[in-house]
């Protein structure tokens, strides 16, 4: 259905963090597959001889992940206020959500973002 693309080529932080959070959704949602359309990442290091630790780093993540649920998923308040709190693991991870019959459907016009995302986004996870 898609084409898999590998995250071999993201940091070990970014991969860390994809993790976490992929784990967290299917935990929650069974997703039959979680698409990466963005991710970024910053790493902050400032070093300063008036500070008692010499090297302080700062890392910050946000991604925006396309979850496609089975038809008969159902969201109940429970599982919206778990998504939100996705953002407590890593960093800000913005979530939509659709059902596959949707998707496939959106695929099949060749819809823009539905088509580019099928042919480029980063498959994060795939149920087996």
């Amino acid at each position: 259905m898609k084409v898999h693309k590998s995250i071999d080529h993201y940091s070990a932080k970014e991969r860390k963090a994809l993790y976490v959070v992929k784990n967290a959704i299917v935990a929650h949602l069974q997703p039959l597959i979680i698409y990466c359309l963005t991710m970024h990442s910053t790493i902050t290091v400032e070093r300063s001889c008036f500070i008692r630790n010499k090297r302080i780093e700062e890392w910050s993540f946000d991604c925006d992940l396309l979850i496609v649920l089975s038809n008969d998923v159902i969201l109940d308040a429970d599982t919206k206020q778990q998504l939100e709190q996705l953002d407590d693991l890593r960093g800000k991870v913005t979530v939509i959500l659709h059902p596959v019959d949707y998707f496939v459907q959106k695929v099949k016009e060749r819809n823009p973002f539905f088509f580019n995302v099928h042919r480029h986004a980063t498959v994060v996870y795939e149920r087996g």
